[in-house]
């Protein structure tokens, strides 16, 4: 679900790169963190370098960060998991299978419903209308207690 956060709306090549580039490295801070965490000093430093290094992709924008963050939250993830070192390479590559498979299910979405989130926004956007002007037909009734209505207090 960590290459979910990179799946925002935009054009299709950018959220196929986003979530590839996504699964790629949370695979290797997944095989870093496993084999750092045995020894304390390696821990601390990769935890400054990769904090660093995936920090500084927000001034990429909103999907890159959306990576840089993905990738600390599976080295945070990965710290607090006691592997054995031979258990270190699977669990990167069921995190890389987690990662793959989203992103094959998003994109296979896409191409069935191409127009699904402009319909849903739109949608969203017809019932914040009709709400806005339920309101407002309120005004227009003599019986409306507008006292009430402008405070929010009924």
């Amino acid at each position: 679900m960590s290459v979910s956060l990179t799946d925002a709306p935009g054009p299709v090549i950018h959220k196929r790169n986003g979530m590839l580039f996504c699964s790629a490295f949370i695979f290797i801070v997944a095989i870093l963190t496993g084999f750092a965490r045995l020894n304390i000093y390696t821990l601390g430093l990769e935890i400054i370098v990769t904090s660093f290094f995936f920090s500084m992709f927000n001034v990429y924008g909103t999907r890159a960060a959306s990576v840089g963050n993905s990738g600390i939250l599976i080295m945070i993830l990965t710290m607090d998991s006691s592997l054995t070192p031979s258990q270190v390479l699977p669990h990167a590559l069921l995190i890389l299978a987690g990662g793959i498979f989203y992103t094959v299910l998003s994109l296979l979405l896409h191409a069935l419903r191409p127009y699904r989130i402009s319909q849903r926004t739109l949608g969203d956007s017809l019932r914040e209308i009709a709400t806005y002007l339920s309101i407002k037909t309120d005004f227009y009734d003599e019986a409306t207690d507008l006292g009430c209505k402008l405070q929010a207090t009924c």
